[in-house]
Order: C-alpha cells, then structure tokens, then sequence
C-alpha cells in the first residue's frame, strides 16, 4: 500500500477538485465522492476555498446541467454543515 502524508492528499485533493470541477463528464461526480470522504482532512482553509470556488463557477454559469446539479448538490450539503 502507497502511504500519503495528510499535507500531499491535500495538494492532491485540491489539485484535482480544480481540474474537475469545469469539466463536462463524470470527474464532478467522482471528485464530489472524494471531497466527502476526505473532507475533514482537508483542514477549515482548504474546506473554504473549495466551497469559494464552487461558488464562483456556479455563478459563471458555463457549467453544464449535470455538473451544475453535481456541485450546487455539494456546496448546499455543506452549507448546511
């Protein structure tokens, strides 16, 4: 088993949460699993500016239908804490 440090699953997580969250396939879905899994491991900092991000690309409305529903899903869930 590959062993992570806490500091490089954050990089990572926040690395490929960017990478997906414009895209227009099943990546919002599977990293929306992700960041559910590890989300208290992200620490409050990260948890912020994901949510911020979220956001922002919700706003911009250039997301496509599946993707919007995938993250606003997401940033209500953790809205409501």
């Amino acid at each position: 088993m590959i062993e992570i440090t806490k500091k490089d699953l954050r990089i990572l997580l926040v690395c490929s949460f960017r990478y997906s969250l414009p895209r227009h396939s099943y990546m919002p879905s599977l990293m929306v699993d992700l960041l559910k899994e590890y989300w208290n491991d992200l620490g409050s900092v990260f948890q912020e500016q994901i949510l911020e991000d979220i956001d922002k690309e919700l706003k911009l409305g250039l997301l496509d239908e599946w993707a919007t529903t995938t993250w606003q899903g997401f940033l209500d869930e953790k809205k409501k804490g």
